[in-house]
């Protein structure tokens, strides 16, 4: 009996504050799509890009507080998404006006990576194995 692989993927989930806002910008800027929001009045949606899906969820009355990990650890990403093509990736997030944070470097990691700040202040990187 061979081994099957249970875990298939990791959704981040992230608290915002206009999720039309959010799902435009993850749209525009980061090349993500979007079908539908959900809840009433809508709420909440699921951003993808390449089997990559991000949860955006804006709170109902009363709201909570979009907490962003570097807001706790100032080095922290909120999520780290590995890539095939980290040059080319940041090209086209400069060219559709992202808010990088540096450009693409080689860590002690083994990974070529840069970091990007989305307009609720959460930072994701994406890394490139070397």
């Amino acid at each position: 009996m061979s081994y099957q692989p249970q875990l298939q993927s990791i959704n981040p989930y992230f608290v915002v504050d206009d999720v039309f806002a959010s799902a435009a910008y993850y749209r525009d800027v980061f090349g993500f799509t979007f079908d539908q929001f959900w809840l009433e009045p809508p709420q909440f949606v699921i951003v993808v890009r390449d089997g990559i899906q991000i949860m955006l969820h804006q709170p109902g009355e009363g709201g909570a507080e979009v907490r962003p990990n570097r807001n706790v650890i100032p080095y922290a990403y909120d999520a780290y998404i590995y890539v095939r093509d980290v040059d080319s990736l940041y090209s086209e997030f400069t060219e559709r006006g992202a808010n990088t944070l540096g450009e693409p470097e080689l860590m002690p990691h083994a990974c070529r990576e840069f970091r990007v700040q989305d307009l609720n202040d959460y930072v994701l990187c994406f890394g490139q194995l070397v």
